[in-house]
């Protein structure tokens, strides 16, 4: 079991692989900038028993707020990568799960003491590079946007047809 303030780092990993997500488009950039009405919040997030639902209203490619995106993110049953376990878990631990005091923070909170902190873009990216290079990984090789690039290779290399990851990742080019 992860401790609890590395459960919501990891749920934002799983999540971002398998959503083919910008970091920016999970997180905010600091905890003074955040923005119910732009960043991920609690209530933007619908767990189901076969993954996760999320609702985007702003990224880089929504940032007038004329649309809103559904990205469905799967439940992998009985693996240690299942960012529906992972989500869940971090709901808990913080307890906001099903809140209605908290449906709109942003989505990856953990309890400190008794304050609620958010994960924020900056906080993301220092705790995976002090992640990678405890792994023995060269950290400078790797950024929130790896999770991007990697999940969408990881779908295509498990056969997810490139039309379904260009509307998942809402790609609009063919690159």
């Amino acid at each position: 079991m992860l401790p609890r303030s590395t459960q919501p780092f990891w749920a934002a990993c799983l999540v971002a692989l398998f959503s083919f997500f910008r970091k920016s488009d999970l997180l905010p950039p600091s905890t003074a900038k955040f923005d119910p009405r732009l960043h991920l919040r609690n209530c933007d997030v619908t767990l189901y028993p076969w993954g996760i639902i999320l609702v985007v209203r702003w990224s880089k490619t929504i940032q007038y707020r004329n649309r809103i995106l559904l990205v469905p993110v799967p439940k992998v049953a009985h693996s240690s990568l299942c960012p529906w376990s992972a989500v869940t878990r971090a709901f808990k631990l913080a307890g906001i799960y099903q809140s209605t005091e908290y449906a709109s923070a942003s989505v990856f909170t953990y309890q400190e003491g008794s304050v609620l902190k958010a994960l924020t873009c900056a906080s993301f990216t220092n705790k995976l590079k002090l992640t990678l290079d405890k792994c023995g990984f060269d950290s400078a090789r790797f950024s929130g946007h790896s999770f991007r690039r990697g999940g969408a290779f990881f779908a295509l290399h498990c056969g997810v047809p490139s039309d379904y990851i260009k509307l998942q990742g809402d790609w609009k080019s063919n690159v």
